[in-house]
């Protein structure tokens, strides 16, 4: 792994915007981890609990007290939600391919962009969930996080990039979306079904007539992605918690700035005009993180051995 920290012991505490951020070992979570919902999802105890208690006869479990079967509840309620995020985010996934194109001529490419995005999400992303990484076949620049894990960035903002660090701030930003549930927040469905039948078990038993909340959620969930975008703080956030996730793998924090520098320079608006704050006032807004953090802008451990895959990638689409 790339910077990764092997002292599960040490500890480190940033600050995005007032809101304290703690580091330990090789994970970076911000306050509202969801360490509840990988419980839920967790088929043996965590380390250090004695394990689960015995039901008695009468089915229920002994010692339990209320708060409990309350907590109980909200972690089925969590694993829940994450079912159906995942199941969302494939279907706004298949949407986009089928809307813009997939961009599937340089396999190499396509693997170089799962290596980065890889080490990023191994040691940043949310344990729960398995994290992809797509091209989509157009000249926009743009990248995308969608419920559940996947990203997908364009042809054209990768042909901008110029170096792996870069690349890897552009990913981090994108993983602090999904970390930080962003999107799904917004378009998450209605409870139309009951505790014991998800929109997963329903979807699962191949049934045509997907719930109209599922389909009002993916409607929703593209036209934030292609008209109007997120809110502008939850894009400052994910830009904060995104460089952070990205200096603790051992890249330059301050590569995501000089890559919103350079398509301000350029003039380069498009969909990413539409859909995020203005480039000047973000790369402000994280000039301060860096300054307030006393985070260093340039990190050399292993830059050209870094640069030298980095070029080799991007060779082709260049072209």
């Amino acid at each position: 792994m790339i910077g990764s920290n092997t002292n599960s012991n040490t500890e480190r505490v940033f600050f995005k915007s007032g809101t304290k951020i703690c580091l330990k070992g090789n994970r970076l979570w911000a306050c509202l981890v969801l360490s509840v919902i990988a419980l839920s999802c967790s088929s043996t105890p965590p380390v250090g609990t004695e394990g689960t208690l015995a039901p008695s006869k009468a089915g229920k479990v002994l010692g339990a007290s209320k708060e409990t079967s309350n907590l109980t509840a909200e972690h089925k309620n969590l694993a829940q939600e994450v079912e159906e995020e995942v199941v969302i985010g494939k279907a706004l996934a298949a949407k986009l391919f089928g809307t813009i194109g997939s961009y599937d001529r340089d396999p190499a490419l396509l693997k170089y962009l799962n290596l980065v995005g890889s080490n990023l999400a191994f040691q940043m992303g949310r344990p729960e969930i398995k994290f992809y990484f797509g091209i989509l076949d157009t000249e926009e620049q743009n990248a995308f996080a969608l419920p559940g894990g996947y990203i997908l960035v364009t042809k054209g903002l990768l042909k901008k990039l110029q170096s792996e660090s870069e690349l890897a701030n552009v990913l981090a930003h994108e993983i602090a979306h999904i970390n930080l549930r962003h999107m799904y927040k917004d378009i998450k469905p209605k409870r139309t079904v009951s505790g014991t039948e998800s929109l997963v078990r329903i979807l699962s038993r191949g049934k045509s007539d997907i719930s109209s909340s599922l389909t009002q959620a993916i409607n929703k969930g593209m036209t934030l992605l292609l008209e109007t975008g997120i809110s502008h703080n939850l894009e400052y956030e994910a830009d904060e918690v995104g460089i952070l996730y990205a200096y603790q793998a051992g890249y330059n924090a301050n590569d995501l700035g000089v890559v919103l520098g350079r398509l301000e320079k350029e003039h380069i608006g498009g969909m990413m005009s539409k859909t995020h704050p203005a480039f000047g006032e973000r790369i402000k807004k994280l000039d301060f993180i860096i300054e307030q953090n006393q985070i260093p802008k340039i990190l050399r451990a292993r830059g050209e051995v870094l640069q030298n895959r980095f070029e080799t990638s991007q060779a082709k689409i260049v072209k």
